[in-house]
C-alpha cells in the first residue's frame, strides 16, 4: 500500500511530541522545557496533524461520487480504534477498583469529548482524555463538502480569509484551556484550500535551503510568545503559518531518512492513533498507578513509551481485522476499486488521523 513519506515523518514526530509533552508539562519543573514544549504542543503539533489529515482526503473522489462509502470507511477508520482503545483503559482503570461514570463513558465512546471541554463540564469517565481531538477531525469531515464547495468559488481567498477571522475571533472570546479545536478548524480548512486550487505540490516542493531558516524563524517566535516576551497570542494568529512553514521542512528531510528510520516511522505512523489515544493511561498519574513511583522523568518516558507502543500496536492489528471484515461484508472494496478514486485509497484510507 502506497504511503507519503512526508505525512508518515510529520504525523510521527508530531505524535511523539505530544506524547513527551504531555509528561514533562505536566511535572517537569524546568523553565526552557516548558516554554520548548509549550511552544510545540498543541500549537503546531495539532496543526498540522489536521493539515495533513485534510490534505490525504481533499482529492478524495468518493467525497463526490459516494459520499456515504467515504464517510462510513471514515468513521470505522477512527470509532473502531477509539472503542478498542477506550475499552483497554476502562478494564485497566477498574482493575484499580476506580468507578467509571456510565453516561460520561458513553459520549467518550461517541468520541464527543470535546463537548466536555465547551461546556466546562467535568468528565467523570475517567478515560477519555484526548478525545477532543476525534471531535474536532468528525466535525471537519461532515463540513469537508461545504470546505470544497467554499474553496472551488470564485470568491475562495475571501471565503478563507473570513473563515479564519470568524475561528480566530471565537477562539478569542472562548478561548478554550485544554483544546484547539480552533486551530484544528482553521489548519484542515487551509489543508483543503490548497488541495482544492492545486497548490499543495508548490508547497511541499519548496526546497530545505529555505523551509529550515523559516522553521527555525517560526520556531523562536513560538518560543518568544511562550515565554511572554511577545503577546502571547501571537501563537493562535499563526495557526494557517504552522503548516506552511514546517510541512515543507518535513518532506524535504524525508527523502534523506535512512532505510532503517524510513521503516521505523512508517510502521509508527500506522498505529499513530491507537497510540495517541492510549498514551494518557500510562503517563503521569496512571503510570504510576501501574508501574509505581520512584522513577524519573527519561525512565517514565522510556517504559510508558514502550508499554503504550506494545498495546498500541495489538490494537491497531486487531481493529485492522475488524475492519477489513465489516468492508468485505458491505462490499466496499467493490465500490471503491470501480471509483475513480481507487488510486487514493492508500493514502486517504489508512490516514489515521
Amino acid at each position: 500500500m502506497q504511503r507519503i513519506k512526508g505525512y508518515d515523518l510529520i504525523r510521527t514526530v508530531m505524535i511523539l511530541s505530544v506524547f513527551v509533552a504531555h509528561i514533562l508539562l505536566a511535572q517537569s519543573k524546568n523553565i526552557f522545557s516548558t516554554i520548548f514544549f509549550t511552544s510545540i504542543s498543541p500549537g503546531i503539533t495539532m496543526s498540522l496533524l489536521a493539515f495533513i489529515s485534510a490534505c490525504l482526503l481533499a482529492d478524495n473522489k468518493l467525497i463526490e461520487n459516494n459520499f456515504q462509502v467515504f464517510l462510513f470507511k471514515r468513521l470505522a477508520r477512527i470509532y473502531i480504534p477509539l472503542i478498542l482503545c477506550l475499552t483497554f483503559a476502562v478494564a485497566l482503570k477498574m482493575s484499580y477498583g476506580l468507578n467509571v461514570q456510565i453516561d460520561h463513558l458513553i459520549y467518550n465512546y461517541l468520541g464527543l469529548g470535546l463537548f466536555f471541554d465547551w461546556l466546562k463540564v467535568p468528565n467523570n469517565a475517567i478515560v477519555g482524555l484526548g478525545t477532543w481531538f476525534v471531535t474536532a477531525i468528525i466535525v471537519m469531515y461532515m463540513l469537508l463538502p461545504a470546505l470544497k464547495l467554499l474553496f472551488k468559488h470564485k470568491n475562495k481567498n475571501l471565503h478563507f480569509i473570513l473563515l479564519y477571522i470568524l475561528c480566530e475571533t471565537i477562539n478569542f472570546i472562548t478561548m478554550p484551556p485544554a483544546t484547539s479545536f480552533w486551530n484544528v478548524a482553521i489548519s484542515f480548512s487551509l489543508g483543503v484550500y490548497l488541495c482544492v486550487n492545486g497548490l499543495l505540490s508548490y508547497l511541499v516542493n519548496t526546497k530545505l535551503k529555505h523551509s529550515i531558516p523559516l522553521s527555525f524563524f517560526v520556531f523562536v517566535v513560538c518560543m518568544l510568545s511562550s515565554s511572554g516576551i511577545i503577546n502571547i497570542y501571537i501563537r493562535n494568529l499563526m495557526y494557517p503559518v504552522y503548516p506552511i512553514i514546517f510541512v515543507p521542512m518535513f518532506f524535504g528531510v524525508s527523502y534523506y531518512l535512512p532505510i532503517l528510520i524510513d521503516t521505523i516511522v512508517k510502521k509508527f505512523s500506522e498505529i499513530s492513533f491507537e497510540f495517541y489515544i492510549l498514551q494518557f493511561y500510562f503517563i503521569d498519574r496512571s503510570f504510576i498507578q501501574i508501574f509505581g513511583s520512584g522513577f524519573g522523568l527519561l525512565t517514565q518516558i522510556i517504559i510508558g513509551f514502550s508499554a503504550n507502543l506494545f498495546v498500541a500496536a495489538i490494537l491497531a492489528k486487531t481493529a485492522n481485522i475488524i475492519r477489513k471484515s465489516i468492508d468485505s461484508y458491505f462490499e466496499l472494496n467493490k465500490q471503491t476499486n470501480s471509483s475513480p478514486a481507487k488510486n487514493l485509497l492508500g493514502t486517504a484510507f489508512d490516514e489515521p488521523m
